[in-house]
């Protein structure tokens, strides 16, 4: 019986950042050393609105399919601008209602992903989303403790979302 090795970019180490280049090469070594193993590599996606760009994540794909499958783990996409450490509440914060801007964003983002996961098929063994709706989301305390985010394919009602249409419907 093989072992099952999942090597994942953590948050804090983006794929999209020289560290998680780091992370990617000593993924590839691992994979090198013991790639009669079974291994595997998994790619977290605590997206946001304005990360991944088309190109970062296409390249990110492209190099993470070399010989092993792959998952996407962890998808959500924050309907706010990425930012990678906690902070407190500001003026800024005050406007959380999920407008159609914030909406449309979001929607870009998952449905650029999912043509690029599509198109990288073969070598994507699955995708896991984070939560299963907007009702409760770590991104409500992170990184602005108590503002309110939107990341998944479902509303707070359980309701599909616009964008569940983009992820499951497609040719």
């Amino acid at each position: 019986m093989s072992v099952l090795y999942v090597l994942t970019v953590h948050q804090g180490r983006s794929a999209f950042t020289p560290d998680g280049k780091r992370q990617y090469d000593l993924a590839t070594g691992y994979q090198s050393k013991y790639l009669g193993l079974g291994c595997a590599k998994g790619l977290q996606g605590h997206w946001a609105v304005n990360e991944p760009s088309r190109e970062q994540l296409e390249q990110t794909l492209k190099d993470f399919s070399t010989r092993l499958k792959m998952q996407i783990t962890e998808l959500d996409i924050s309907v706010y601008p990425k930012e990678h450490n906690a902070r407190q509440r500001n003026e800024t914060d005050a406007d959380t209602i999920f407008t159609i801007e914030k909406q449309q964003q979001q929607q870009n983002i998952y449905k650029m992903a999912f043509e690029l996961f599509r198109q990288y098929g073969k070598q994507i063994s699955g995708v896991t989303f984070w939560n299963i709706s907007d009702r409760h989301s770590w991104l409500d305390n992170f990184p602005v403790r108590g503002r309110k985010d939107y990341p998944s394919l479902f509303d707070s009602h359980l309701e599909r979302k616009q964008v569940y249409k983009d992820v499951t419907e497609f040719e």
